[in-house]
């Protein structure tokens, strides 16, 4: 009997390779704790019901009103029947099916449960599910134990994941107010198993600022379904809840139903604005059945975690457990750090200021640098010049006024007393700076000046490697009209006039004398 099952459930997966391009997909997933590839448990008259409802003959019945409507109906009479008190006996034919481990839930003896939906609704032991840096607000964390993909952009979610023609955040919110802010966010989304924890928690830390709940429908979220043109997601019952945070901006959680699913629970105190929120803490449940959550980032705000990107990119889900990080939160530099520039153009992705407890890391490919004081990160497309330039020839007056101050010949000038203190304080920070040039172990130190003052500032080239290098500063933090670029138009160096040449120094001087 074992064999004759073997055989059909193989011969479904053939079947429903024809359905999307990949056979595995959706069916197989990597375990992010031990690295294997598994295949998801699913009953073999599931497999029959995705085969005739999400394939290009059929699948136009999924939209019909009658469908719907007797989806809808499953849904609740299925909700009722597992609150009963005679569901509880299925809860220990559930746990061997699904070989379920209750030791990692409170309470973990099945008989204490009066019901399926009670048990399906089950929490974790304290201790079982640690949360990944609990208070390191610059890391977000897995919400659920779940199976979850991981794209840098809505345009790549569409393109690799969901099929369906009106897939959009606007739409998935419905509100188009709030769906711009997430036009190209990056996406995490969460699928949830009829025998995975059902209780869902938030992501990062903040406050929420606004949630809402919409009525829907009850399709299936599993991969094919997904993979149809049905639109599955903007279609089924959802909430969802803004969090406000200062290092991710506003991270959208959205929780969506499945079939099966009665309920999508949002606890009470999450759902008014201003209520602080902390990571790893229990936003709400599903009640029984598959389910899904969509955790959306606004444009440059996180990195997901390498193995989640490459894995999602190949069409492979990871199988996670609640706590682990899901990703770092990025710096988008605008006016309020004091740089504006159009960030489509450059990947400039931090920039520190005193507060190095509460600035996030560099991270370029595998190399990931904390912040240090008053260092400037920039990548290699983003040239230093400006900055450099503007520097060096502060620094380069400040020597000439140096210079003058020895003259003992004539004796300092009342002027060139003032000129030197005012030019140290000003710009003694960019005596020297330090040039370091991507792939290179030691950085070379430089003087700011090595001639008279005649001479204008050095232009930084292109190293051999064709980067621009990043320089570090030993400063303090940049003056406000460092920080503000110059207006548009402005950039190249003939425009910027530079020190005051020696020869009209002396000129002055010999005036005055």
């Amino acid at each position: 009997m074992f064999s004759v099952s073997a055989f059909f459930h193989n011969v479904l997966n053939y079947l429903l390779s024809w359905v999307h391009p990949n056979a595995h997909w959706g069916w197989l997933s990597c375990n992010r704790k031990t690295g294997q590839l598994e295949r998801e448990i699913i009953p073999l008259g599931k497999k029959l019901k995705l085969l005739f409802l999400f394939n290009h003959i059929t699948e136009w019945i999924d939209t019909t009103h009658a469908m719907r409507l007797y989806i809808h109906n499953k849904s609740l009479e299925k909700g009722k029947k597992e609150a009963s008190p005679a569901s509880k006996e299925q809860i220990s034919k559930f746990v061997d099916y699904y070989s379920i481990n209750m030791d990692d839930f409170d309470p973990s003896d099945i008989n204490e449960y009066k019901t399926f939906e009670d048990f399906f609704a089950r929490a974790h032991k304290a201790g079982s599910r640690p949360i990944h840096r609990a208070d390191d607000a610059l890391t977000a964390v897995v919400v659920a134990d779940s199976r979850v993909v991981t794209y840098e952009s809505v345009a790549e979610t569409k393109k690799i994941w969901i099929k369906g023609h009106d897939f959009s955040i606007t739409n998935l919110v419905m509100d188009t107010q709030v769906g711009s802010k997430y036009e190209n966010a990056a996406v995490a989304s969460f699928r949830l198993s009829p025998q995975d924890y059902h209780r869902y928690h938030s992501p990062v830390t903040g406050k929420i600022k606004l949630f809402r709940s919409i009525p829907g429908d009850y399709y299936q979220v599993d991969p094919v379904a997904l993979q149809s043109q049905v639109d599955i997601l903007t279609r089924n019952r959802r909430a969802y809840a803004i969090i406000e945070t200062a290092e991710f901006g506003d991270v959208l959680f959205v929780a969506i139903g499945a079939t099966n699913v009665g309920s999508v629970v949002i606890h009470e105190q999450f759902q008014k604005g201003g209520v602080q929120v902390k990571k790893g803490d229990e936003l709400g449940h599903f009640q029984f059945g598959g389910s899904s959550i969509i955790v959306a980032f606004q444009e440059e705000r996180i990195k997901f975690d390498n193995d989640l990107l490459q894995l999602s990119k190949q069409r492979i889900q990871v199988s996670v457990e609640v706590g682990p990080s899901s990703g770092k939160a990025t710096v988008r530099w605008d006016a309020t750090n004091g740089v504006s520039f159009d960030t489509k153009k450059t990947n400039v992705m931090h920039f520190s200021r005193s507060k190095l407890r509460t600035t996030p890391p560099v991270c370029h490919g595998d190399v990931e640098k904390h912040p240090e004081s008053a260092l400037r990160w920039l990548d290699s497309r983003l040239s230093f010049r400006i900055h450099v330039e503007k520097w060096a020839a502060k620094a380069k007056a400040v020597a000439y006024h140096l210079r003058v101050l020895s003259d003992t010949k004539h004796g300092p000038l009342p002027g060139a007393v003032r000129n030197a203190v005012r030019g140290v304080s000003r710009a003694s920070p960019a005596l020297r700076f330090r040039s370091v040039v991507p792939g290179h172990d030691k950085a070379t130190m430089k003087p700011a000046y090595q001639k008279p003052a005649i001479e204008q500032p050095a232009s930084h080239t292109e190293n051999e490697q064709g980067l621009e290098p990043v320089h570090e500063s030993y400063t303090a933090p940049l003056e406000d009209d460092i920080h503000r670029p110059p207006p548009p138009g402005k950039w190249d160096t003939a425009s910027y006039p530079g020190p005051r040449s020696a020869a009209t120094q002396v000129s002055r001087r010999t005036q005055v004398a």
